[in-house]
């Protein structure tokens, strides 16, 4: 009996040890939650828009800790030593860029049209406007705030924006010439 126990007890681990592991789903394209009238749609696509900047860069910061610190000392007799460390505040948040769209494979932001950028890459506060910028960005689905107690969600609730943006490439083009003293 023991030994028909071991046996079994092998064969599940050997079983147990040769399935494939559950990969994760890669997603394709858009997906379409109206199955599950709970969630949001997704679309997983990155896309790339380039255009110039046409207005002065707007930040949206918060703070997201607080600031640290700590002090010590001693003393002996006449001398002493006082010493600390501090941490400043982490702030974190996003930059707003004003973009007239030059090239673009996303349906939110086509070319001539005058678009407004959420983008979380710190760098964007140094642009100015007449910059040349690519950018690889996500498309967000969002909720219209209920305004009713116990309102419920529904697709007709929802909105798209381009979000989460980071530049494509670290390097800007400019539309204003340089002034090149002799």
């Amino acid at each position: 009996m023991k030994n028909l126990i071991f046996v079994l007890l092998v064969l599940s681990l050997f079983v147990v040890a040769c399935q494939a592991p559950n990969q994760p789903k890669q997603a394709v394209g858009y997906v379409d939650n109206s199955g599950d009238p709970a969630k949001l749609d997704y679309d997983p696509v990155i896309y790339t828009i380039k255009g110039e900047v046409v207005g002065d860069i707007n930040s949206v910061v918060r703070q997201s800790a607080p600031a640290q610190g700590s002090v010590s000392g001693y003393s002996t007799g006449s001398w002493g030593y006082v010493g600390g460390s501090f941490v400043g505040p982490q702030i974190s948040g996003k930059n707003f860029v004003r973009l007239l769209v030059q090239s673009s494979d996303c349906s939110l932001a086509k070319y001539g049209e005058l678009v407004i950028l959420k983008v979380e890459d710190t760098k964007a506060t140094a642009l100015l406007p007449g910059d040349i910028v690519t950018f690889r960005c996500r498309v967000e689905y969002e909720v219209l705030t209920a305004v009713l107690t116990n309102e419920t969600f529904s697709k007709d609730k929802q909105v798209k924006e381009i979000d989460w943006c980071r530049f494509a490439v670290p390097t800007i083009g400019t539309t204003i010439e340089p002034v090149l003293t002799p």
